[in-house]
């Protein structure tokens, strides 16, 4: 039978004098870790680190950031021809940034905007995900609208931002995906 801090250790650090972890009978060393609130525990050695001024910036930054490249777009788009539609326009299935026209195409936008120098371009964060749901709010958009006579397009806005976080480059790609079912 179990002793009493062996049976409330279950599912975390074994109280004695060592740190460890039981399983069984038996207590088996491990290093420390962080108990949280919901029972499991956590490595504070393995916890990602931030690395590039991006990645710290509190999530109200994140958003301004976002809104003035999306305003850089919606401004860009307007310049080359187009007809701003909608911005932000959410459904329940998914929210697309900009919806824009021109002539009989109707563009479905995601914008996307990452610092000057990241390894990883703005374009490869859009996932299958993220284009079903795109997708979807754009149905939504084409049946409430009743635009069945347009041709449909969905393109990625590249927004890369200098170390201020002001848009710096705009590459608009159209076409990026097509129909997110046909996968």
């Amino acid at each position: 039978m179990r002793n009493p801090e062996q049976k409330r250790g279950l599912m975390g650090c074994h109280q004695g004098s060592t740190s460890g972890l039981v399983t069984g009978e038996y207590t088996t060393p491990v290093e420390p870790v962080k108990r949280l609130s919901h029972g499991l525990q956590r490595d504070p050695s393995r916890e990602p680190r931030p690395t590039t001024p991006a990645q710290r910036l509190t999530q109200q930054e994140k958003g301004e950031r976002g809104k003035r490249a999306e305003k850089a777009v919606a401004r860009r788009l307007w310049w080359e021809g187009y007809r701003i539609l909608e911005r932000n326009y959410a459904t329940p299935l998914g929210e697309v940034d900009i919806i824009a026209r021109k002539g009989d195409t109707v563009a479905f936008v995601e914008v996307r905007a990452k610092q000057e120098g990241s390894p990883v371009a703005p374009k490869d964060t859009v996932g299958h995900a993220k284009q079903r749901r795109i997708d979807a709010a754009a149905s939504i958009y084409l049946k409430t609208k009743r635009l069945s006579d347009v041709s449909v397009r969905y393109d990625i806005a590249e927004v890369w931002l200098d170390e201020r976080g002001k848009p710096k480059q705009i590459e608009i790609i159209e076409g990026a995906f097509g129909d997110p079912r046909r996968r």
